[in-house]
């Protein structure tokens, strides 16, 4: 219970700096601007006043989700000791193949398995080899906006 209440404060917490900023306050934030731009969602200190029907919709879903969370974890508690306790040998493959099912299962195509291994191998490697997998995220979430700003930036200074 102490990890899972850890870790849902911590989402709330780096909601705060990209719902009002515009600047993820986590990798899981990061994700979530990216699929607000890719949305056309702007966020920032206009997001209340252009948006404020999501803004709400977010809020009323973490209230909700919070008390969920904790009668899911008291009502499944035996269900997830025993598969802490699996032997990784086996709970790893299981994995696997989870994932493999879910990216065909999303559009029924192999690419998605294929993009889901491409993507995967260089992050797993990057874990293998002591690398932060955060910052890799960040940048691949925020180049695009960066660069854009950037350019905007030169061309308002004439160079």
């Amino acid at each position: 219970m102490a990890s899972e209440s850890a870790n849902n404060a911590c989402i709330g917490g780096a909601l705060v700096p990209l719902l009002a900023l515009g600047i993820p306050g986590d990798t899981v934030t990061s994700i979530l601007l990216g699929s607000f731009i890719m949305n056309n969602i702007q966020p920032g200190p206009l997001l209340f006043l252009t948006q404020g029907k999501l803004v709400y919709g977010i809020f009323t879903s973490l209230v909700i989700a919070s008390p969920a969370m904790a009668v899911f974890m008291f009502a499944l508690m035996p269900i997830f000791i025993r598969i802490v306790r699996a032997p990784k040998n086996v709970l790893m493959p299981l994995v696997v193949v989870m994932c493999l099912v879910g990216a065909f299962g999303l559009n029924n195509r192999t690419f998605d398995i294929w993009s889901m291994v491409m993507f995967g191998g260089p992050g797993f490697a990057l874990r293998t080899f002591g690398f932060p997998l955060q910052p890799a995220v960040l940048g691949f979430i925020l180049g695009p906006i960066v660069e854009t700003n950037f350019y905007r930036a030169l061309t308002a200074s004439t160079g």
